[in-house]
């Protein structure tokens, strides 16, 4: 069963997005200010990003940060 918290939502969340841009982690990075460190971590769930690296990402990728933090089943509705 995969993981529901809200850390494993945004990690979805964000590698979803970021495949379908067809970025890479680092251009993401780059996009948003971040090191790649931040944005490996966050997309993999291993650490949990503040909200203001959240907001970060989430401009990135060109959307608001409640898209990024809704479950897929949400998001979908």
């Amino acid at each position: 069963m995969p993981e529901t918290g809200i850390r494993a939502v945004f990690a979805a969340s964000m590698a979803r997005e970021r495949k379908a841009l067809g970025l890479s982690q680092r251009a993401l990075a780059e996009k948003a200010g971040l090191s790649n460190a931040a944005v490996c971590g966050a997309e993999s769930g291993k650490t949990g990003p503040n909200l203001e690296t959240a907001a970060l990402i989430a401009a990135a990728l060109g959307k608001e940060l409640p898209v990024l933090l809704a479950r897929e089943e949400e998001a979908s509705a």
